[in-house]
């Protein structure tokens, strides 16, 4: 059946990560886990989304040509969802503007796909989030219900069921991730049923995320480290070692030092035959090397 409302829903490509000031991304912000360890911790990290905002560091060659192959592959997944169900709705556009003790700020996002269920009376959705992996990074197993990835698909369908849709005539029935695996073209897709009372617990965690970051944003302090599963591998991990707001009073380190960090980190060595992993120099990316 012909979608009436494709028109005015999927408009014109717009760039949902810019740097806005008071203006949030639900990928950005994300929920609370410190109640978690930090290897069921994915991120988002309060801090990153700081120095993104402040002093972003360009991106290496390498992750630019891996965020543009996901791209390919999420915009094909997006395309053969279309054809399959012409009701669907592909990058469904959410905005909120909120407001909490005169400070105000708004938040917005762009949903891969919400899923109309024309057979009933009212009408379901499922909320589908597309993600590309390597096949290291692939959740496995206990990480299939990572509540990390499934905090923000939670989000964006309660925004829609309480902000976009009336709750007697559509209803949010599931929460659907579908991974993409880069290095083995396969699809590995996770569900779980829609929850009003999760879903309300971890919108007020992003609001609360959402106007912290904003005071600190605004005050030029740093927010409290969050520690998570990619740490290691974050581009700012010396300048948050440090304490520091910008690379201009973050400490350079030779490269024994990273070595003795990297293993200490890791539990692996740098060295393979006389040459340093491609993990390790990934590692020291972010780092200030000495000369």
């Amino acid at each position: 059946m012909e979608n009436l409302y494709a028109e005015y829903w999927e408009r014109p490509e717009v760039d949902w990560h810019a740097r806005i000031p008071h203006h949030y991304h639900v990928s950005q912000i994300g929920v609370d886990h410190s109640d978690k360890d930090p290897s069921e911790h994915y991120g988002p990290c309060l801090r990153q989304s700081f120095y993104k905002i402040v002093d972003e560091l360009p991106k290496a060659p390498s992750s630019r040509g891996n965020l543009r192959m996901g791209n390919i592959l999420h915009e094909q997944m997006q395309l053969e969802e279309k054809l399959k169900n012409p009701s669907s709705i592909i990058e469904f556009p959410v905005y909120i503007e909120l407001e909490r003790l005169a400070r105000k700020i708004s938040a917005s996002g762009s949903i891969d796909i919400v899923d109309f269920i024309r057979c009933c009376y009212p009408q379901l959705f499922d909320t589908v989030d597309i993600k590309t992996a390597s096949s290291y990074t692939l959740p496995k197993g206990d990480y299939d219900f990572n509540p990390t990835y499934f905090a923000q698909v939670m989000i964006y369908t309660y925004i829609l069921q309480n902000f976009y849709f009336n709750p007697a005539l559509i209803k949010a029935r599931f929460l659907e991730i579908r991974y993409i695996d880069k290095h083995n073209a396969g699809v590995y897709v996770v569900r779980k049923a829609y929850d009003h009372e999760e879903a309300e617990k971890a919108f007020k965690s992003f609001v609360d995320r959402c106007f912290k970051l904003d005071e600190h944003l605004e005050n030029n302090t740093l927010p409290e480290t969050e520690p998570m599963k990619w740490c290691k591998y974050c581009e700012y991990r010396s300048r948050c070692t440090a304490n520091a707001l910008t690379d201009e009073n973050t400490p350079s380190f030779t490269m024994e030092e990273l070595e003795e960090m990297y293993h200490t980190f890791t539990g692996k060595n740098a060295l393979w035959r006389g040459n340093y992993t491609n993990a390790f120099k990934g590692y020291i990316s972010g780092f200030k090397i000495k000369e």
